[in-house]
């Protein structure tokens, strides 16, 4: 069972702590107590922590500029016993409407993985209210249009990279069925 934490507002841990990340594949709506609905991404991470292992599920609302997080009530855990917490997140964050992707951080070179943690919402420091509330009146000016988001660019790898980094996926891909 994963647990609002109110006081944890963004991220800033370095990249070399993420073992294992999941993202949503596009903005869904959600409507969290405490904030207007809203589109928000997601964000699964595995983070090292001392001994073992912390699980966090990190929301980003969009229009408040916030991000909401979300752990585990099992808190830090041993490595061993991550996994069961991530597919536990998963489920958590499929059950919210979003659909999660593998980020595939292991093939990023650690420049690479360093610029992609730190551009990810997640990561920054919250808007102050003044920011969201001009966001929040710019989209109500334009009632057809939805609000623009920063959109976090994925590293730009060479073609051989890439075509490398489908072979992988597509391998992991039919494994699993």
């Amino acid at each position: 069972m994963f647990v609002q934490q109110k006081k944890l507002t963004f991220l800033n841990l370095p990249a070399t702590r993420v073992r294992r990340l999941y993202v949503s594949t596009v903005d869904v709506p959600v409507a969290l107590q405490d904030f207007p609905a809203q589109r928000a991404s997601a964000c699964l991470a595995a983070l090292a922590s001392g001994n073992g292992i912390q699980v966090l599920l990190g929301l980003y609302l969009a229009d408040s500029c916030r991000s909401i997080f979300f752990l585990p009530a099992a808190g830090e855990v041993a490595p061993h016993q991550a996994e069961p917490l991530l597919q536990e997140g998963l489920e958590f964050a499929e059950s919210i409407g979003f659909v999660m992707a593998d980020a595939d951080i292991h093939l990023l070179r650690p420049e690479q993985l360093d610029a992609y943690w730190r551009n990810l919402p997640i990561c920054r420091k919250p808007a102050d209210s003044e920011a969201a509330k001009q966001r929040a009146s710019l989209a109500a000016e334009k009632p057809g249009s939805a609000p623009v988001t920063a959109a976090v660019a994925p590293p730009t790898l060479s073609p051989d990279e890439t075509r490398q980094r489908c072979k992988e996926s597509l391998g992991r891909f039919l494994a699993s069925l």
